[in-house]
C-alpha cells in the first residue's frame, strides 16, 4: 500500500491520464493526480503546487518533453522533485540529455496494462532521500 502522493502528468493525450490513473489504483497506489495537456500548463499549475512525481511525455506540441523538463527544473520549487520524461520511443540518446538535464529517470510506455501498473507502483513506493 502506497503513502498518499501527489503525482502531475504532463501529456497532450488525455486518454493517458485516464490509462495512467488507472495503472497507479490497478498497483494498489492512493494518489492525488493532476493532468496538464501542454507544457504552458503544467508551468502554471506547478507556480502553486509541489507534486511528489512529474511525469512528461516527450512527444509534445509547442514544447517538448525536454525543454519542458528544463523549464520545470528552473522553478526553485520544483528542483528537489523527481521528473521522470515518460514517453514511447525513447532512445539511449534521448534518455542520457534527459537526465543531464535533471530527470531522475527515463520510463518507456509500456505496451501491456500489468507492466504499466508495476512501474508505476515501483516508482510511487521507492524510498527517496530528497
Amino acid at each position: 500500500m502506497c503513502v498518499k502522493k501527489i503525482i502531475l502528468l504532463i501529456d497532450d493525450d488525455e486518454d493517458e491520464f485516464e490509462i495512467f490513473i488507472e495503472a497507479l489504483h490497478a498497483g494498489h497506489c492512493t494518489c492525488d493526480c493532476m493532468f496538464a495537456n501542454s507544457s504552458e500548463q503544467a508551468l502554471n499549475l506547478l507556480c502553486y503546487t509541489v507534486p511528489d512525481f512529474i511525469f512528461i511525455d516527450y512527444n509534445m506540441p509547442k514544447t517538448n518533453g525536454l525543454k519542458c523538463l528544463t523549464k520545470i527544473k528552473q522553478l526553485n520549487n520544483q528542483k528537489h522533485v523527481p521528473v521522470f520524461l515518460y514517453s514511447t520511443g525513447l532512445t539511449d540518446e534521448l534518455c542520457k540529455l534527459a537526465i543531464s538535464l535533471g530527470a531522475e529517470s527515463c520510463i518507456s510506455k509500456p505496451y501491456d496494462f500489468p507492466s504499466l501498473a508495476r512501474i508505476l507502483h515501483q516508482v510511487v513506493t521507492s524510498d527517496r532521500k530528497n
